[in-house]
């Protein structure tokens, strides 16, 4: 796939949409939710880099479906994220992100309809 060769931080380690969405975070995931040093955590957010982005259809792969999938990780901490039910709800967007004209990454791990 071009665009996905072409696209993002070279300097970065890929990572599954699964792994971006439920994986642990070091020092921060607990089992009660997010905390760091006892403290709870206020807010969350997802950082893009677009040294390698030349226009929306490259930003729109890079954003979809991991920008939902981590929102949804902000929502629910813990063991209650389970990539099962999450992957069903994220290939349920693909209608409604085509229709708007939305270039997704087309992750090989998610019921796509």
């Amino acid at each position: 796939m071009a665009r996905r060769s072409r696209l993002g931080h070279r300097g970065y380690p890929s990572a599954t949409v699964e792994l971006s969405c439920t994986g642990p975070i070091a020092g921060i995931d607990t089992e009660a939710g997010f905390e760091v040093a006892g403290f709870e955590v206020a807010g969350f957010e997802a950082a893009i880099w677009c040294e390698s982005v030349n226009d929306a259809d490259g930003l729109s792969f890079l954003l979809l479906p991991r920008l939902p999938g981590l929102a949804e990780r902000a929502w629910t901490a813990g063991p209650a994220r389970s990539w099962d039910d999450l992957r069903v709800r994220l290939g349920a967007q693909a209608p409604g992100w085509r229709r708007d004209g939305y270039v997704r990454f087309p992750a090989p791990s998610v019921d796509w309809c």
